[in-house]
């Protein structure tokens, strides 16, 4: 649908916005953002105008990215409001705008990978070629690689701040908690790394517990990870279990 904003001090234009799904299995499923597709313009439109749609949509995360001039090469510029506030990064967020770009901008149908400039540097996103099931010649959807930067982290965690986080996840996380982790930043997110990769999908969080967590921690984001093939030699799968909103 399309949204109505003002662009410059005397125009008021019509801007399309998508809501997608990230992470999802089937429809209604995933992580929703809203995704809101600036024309070429110099200057970004005053923050409020973005805070207050991002209030109005209501959702964990409202993207907002700005395309190049036409003909002009990347990066594209991106930005997230939560309803809160404006943030530096998103994942859900970065995927989402990746997928509009590429299946709603018609100058990027044929790319595949972009480039967004952001407040945490510049964010890569990749799509694999199309997938074709023979027997059906059913076209599946591609499939999205992220590229963000690293942050240091480190293990100094106090065993109470450990308990409280395991707690969040009941006896799941008593029974699961390898080891816990804290981001090298000013509100770094904290991280459990649990035994079985199963368990991650499985795992289901006291949203109230964990929101006392992240506030008295001063923690940005609650994480938990595991390797799925048991060690550090194999690929890991991660869910970001909560996330808090002032």
């Amino acid at each position: 649908f399309f949204i109505t904003m003002a662009l410059r001090r005397t125009v008021v234009s019509r801007v399309p916005q998508h809501q997608v799904d990230a992470f999802a299995a089937g429809r209604y499923q995933g992580n929703p953002a809203a995704v809101v597709l600036l024309p070429p313009r110099p200057t970004w439109p005053v923050d409020s105008v973005l805070q207050a749609i991002a209030v109005e949509n209501n959702l964990s995360e409202t993207a907002y990215v700005l395309s190049p001039d036409q003909g002009g090469a990347q990066p594209w510029r991106l930005r997230w409001f939560t309803p809160g506030g404006e943030v530096d990064l998103c994942g859900h967020a970065t995927l989402a705008t990746a997928h509009v770009v590429f299946t709603k901008c018609p100058s990027m149908a044929a790319a595949n990978d972009i480039t967004f400039e952001t407040k945490s540097g510049l964010l890569f996103v990749a799509r694999s070629a199309t997938q074709v099931v023979e027997s059906h010649e059913e076209e599946l959807p591609r499939s999205y690689c992220m590229t963000f930067p690293a942050v240091a982290s480190e293990e100094d965690v106090p065993a109470e701040v450990v308990q409280e986080a395991k707690d969040v996840f009941g006896a799941l996380g008593s029974d699961q908690v390898v080891r816990a982790f804290r981001g090298c930043c000013s509100e770094p997110d904290l991280m459990l790394e649990f035994k079985d990769w199963r368990a991650v999908a499985e795992a289901k969080p006291d949203i109230a517990r964990c929101e006392k967590l992240l506030v008295g921690g001063n923690f940005r984001g609650l994480i938990i990870t595991a390797w799925v093939g048991g060690s550090s030699s194999s690929s890991s799968k991660t869910y970001l279990s909560c996330y808090k909103m002032e």
